[in-house]
């Protein structure tokens, strides 16, 4: 514990419209080490309690005015007080009365007369209590800041990254096209090596910039009819070389008849290549990739959809997988790695290193389609990433939750 709950000062409201009382309790707590505020009636109470915040309160329920129950319903009702422990101490112990104090919301019960030993008892046990959530208040409202903070410094990073990495980039190819011949295969190697950094670097930028516009529902989508089939097979084409080197199989399975998809071509095409980049990067040399595209109805997915709003009356939609030979992914970071910066640790291809960044953008780009992805996937055997896009326009222009 820390704070004024970890020492004897804490403070405690008395609440009595009876001074003998008022007294006791006073003389009793005092003797504790504890500070004591006094208040005679519930109006009074109110009063004290948003001004002092005291640590706990000792509510008598029968004063005239408002009573104990309605005073401490009230406490509950504010933001300020509605925290703080609140002990009814009643001359009536039985089962009605302490119902409506709990529906009130009390803590804990006192009969008069006030016995000492279990007035102490009582109150050194909640105000522990109340220490633990003023530390776990404490602990996130930190934690709060330093993400609000981390965020803003992410920010502020990649729009300040975004125009000298385009200029870099913009040189490299330039010099790279060499009219005049004067290269050596060396230094072209070297080019090349360096403007595919730059390349995955600037992909990066775009993914952490695409990833906070997506979370605060900023990222306008440009939907136009896609024909997901030819999206795939650009995919692949970017990657057929880097398969090719490494022996690994690419291979799709596209009915000739798939409908079209409302989407935005560039953020799709992205998730496509993320997945595809994600699959060669864990799987072994002489391993297979293939891409399958179905339209499929809702209970053909097992995906209820509940989070979009209106979805379409015949339930259908497109479902895309990604599935490789890989090495799979352990149970235990299955659920964490649709998180931003995650990493798994088991990756094959050591020449690409990963930003833990591609998958999220895959998760929110999806979403923002109306649509879901998810994995399934065996340690050892490989793994399957499934999404879904609606036939329907049913995207929400906000994150889903």
């Amino acid at each position: 514990m820390t704070g004024k709950q970890q020492r004897k000062d804490a403070t405690v409201l008395i609440v009595d419209d009876a001074a003998r009382d008022r007294e006791l309790l006073r003389e009793l707590l005092e003797k504790e080490g504890y500070l004591v505020l006094e208040a005679e009636s519930g109006e009074e109470a109110l009063r004290l309690a948003m001004e002092a915040s005291p640590d706990l309160i000792l509510l008598d329920v029968m004063m005239p005015g408002l009573d104990g129950y309605e005073v401490c319903r009230r406490l509950r009702g504010e933001p300020r007080t509605r925290f703080i422990p609140v002990v009814m101490v009643t001359a009536h112990g039985d089962f009605e009365h302490r119902l409506l104090g709990i529906e009130s919301g009390a803590d804990e019960f006192l009969l008069k007369p006030v016995n000492l030993l279990e007035l102490t008892a009582r109150v050194r046990s909640l105000l522990k209590l109340r220490a633990y959530h003023d530390d776990l208040e404490e602990s996130h409202r930190r934690l709060k800041e330093s993400e609000e903070l981390r965020e803003k410094l992410t920010s502020l990073i990649i729009h300040d990254l975004n125009s000298p990495l385009s200029a870099i980039l913009f040189n490299l190819s330039a010099v790279l096209a060499d009219p005049e011949g004067k290269l050596g295969d060396r230094e072209k190697t070297l080019l090349k090596r360096a403007l595919r950094s730059g390349e995955q670097l600037a992909q990066m930028v775009r993914n952490l910039l695409d990833i906070s516009r997506m979370e605060e529902g900023k990222l306008l989508l440009t939907k136009e009819p896609l024909q997901v089939a030819d999206l795939i097979r650009e995919s692949l084409a970017a990657g057929k070389e880097q398969a090719k080197g490494r022996g690994i199989l690419l291979d799709t399975h596209l009915p000739p008849d798939l409908p079209s998809v409302p989407g935005d071509r560039e953020l799709l095409g992205r998730v496509l290549s993320n997945l595809l980049w994600n699959a060669l990067a864990y799987t072994s040399q002489g391993g297979s990739i293939r891409v399958t595209a179905r339209p499929v109805r809702r209970s053909m997915i097992g995906v209820r959809h509940q989070d979009v709003a209106d979805p379409p009356p015949d339930d259908e939609f497109l479902e895309i997988s990604v599935q490789d030979t890989g090495v799979g992914i352990p149970e235990a970071y299955r659920e964490k790695i649709f998180e931003k910066f995650a990493q798994i640790g088991v990756r094959v291809d050591q020449g690409r290193r990963g930003t833990g960044l591609g998958l999220t953008f895959c998760k929110l780009a999806v979403e923002a389609h109306g649509g879901r992805i998810w994995v399934e996937s065996q340690e050892g055997r490989g793994s399957t990433f499934i999404f879904t896009l609606p036939l329907t326009d049913v995207a929400r222009a906000s994150r889903a939750s």
